[in-house]
């Protein structure tokens, strides 16, 4: 079987896709729940 590029972008795979892109930015806003490092000594 040759591997179509067409073929594996399945309208389910692209709708998963599609949700999966949509959460990121409110997992990157978690970001501010995260402790505070230390300064670097210079």
């Amino acid at each position: 079987m040759v591997f179509s590029p067409t073929a594996a972008a399945t309208p389910r795979i692209a709708a998963f896709v599609y949700q999966l892109c949509a959460f990121l930015p409110a997992i990157g806003l978690l970001a501010v729940f995260l402790p505070k490092m230390p300064k670097a000594v210079r």
